[in-house]
């Protein structure tokens, strides 16, 4: 009994304390999603995986302990109901250094892509105001979209400024992220064709998702986690 007291007492100080990993899934009824969570350090890793759906609303939690340099791997569509909400946030907590490797599936099973996420969420004391970037190329071959996702516990303040080749803003966009909510951003609708980057900004930190087209079927997926800057104004 006394054991799992002391066990259970490290697990929370541990979620309690631990680094956030952010991670975009899409388990929609077209995709699927799959997650190889690896522990990198010498040391056991508990750690904490939470999917939530576009609104932010929890559909799964699980813990783990792995030893040293092992790994677990989730099929998300396993173990979350899929619907047409079902995408947006997995937030990935511990203490300790991971490797998360993403797989993004076709519903009948063609890998699209994999993806890395290897660092946590960063957080500046000093920051007012976090800064993102994207470029993107709107082509024939290749219609980009991007996914916001909030991975924090309050809802936070988003800008976005959509700029074109040239420089000039073609869209500007605004609007409040409740707690681990995601927003859709269809670059398409803005920019008909052409090349440019989208400026973001944000209270806190936030996961940047970017997904690529082609003739409306999905075939690239990249998270963003890292800001290029912070202001304190």
């Amino acid at each position: 009994m006394r054991r799992v007291v002391i066990f259970s007492l490290v697990l929370l100080a541990t979620i309690y304390f631990a680094a956030n990993y952010a991670v975009y899934y899409d388990c929609t009824p077209d995709y699927r999603t799959s997650l190889l969570i690896s522990n990198l350090s010498d040391e056991k890793a508990y750690f904490r995986v939470t999917v939530f759906d576009s609104s932010g609303q929890r559909l799964w939690r699980e813990t783990y302990n792995k030893p040293p340099y092992s790994s677990v791997f989730i099929d998300l569509s396993q173990v979350i109901k899929r619907s047409e909400s079902s995408w947006g946030l997995v937030l990935v907590q511990c203490d300790e250094l991971l490797h998360i490797t993403v797989l993004y599936w076709e519903e009948e099973g063609t890998l699209l892509n994999s993806n890395h996420v290897i660092e946590p969420l960063n957080f500046s004391q000093d920051a007012k105001y976090y800064w993102y970037a994207v470029g993107y190329v709107n082509s024939e071959n290749s219609q980009p979209a991007l996914i916001l996702a909030n991975p924090n516990d309050k809802s936070i303040d988003v800008a976005v400024w959509i700029y074109d080749e040239a420089g000039q803003l073609v869209k500007d966009l605004e609007g409040e992220l409740d707690p681990f909510s995601a927003v859709y951003v269809n670059l398409v609708k803005y920019v008909q064709q052409g090349s440019g980057v989208v400026d973001i900004r944000s209270t806190l930190p936030i996961l940047v998702a970017v997904e690529h087209y082609d003739d409306g079927m999905l075939w690239n997926i990249n998270n963003i986690v890292d800001w290029y800057t912070t202001t304190s104004w």
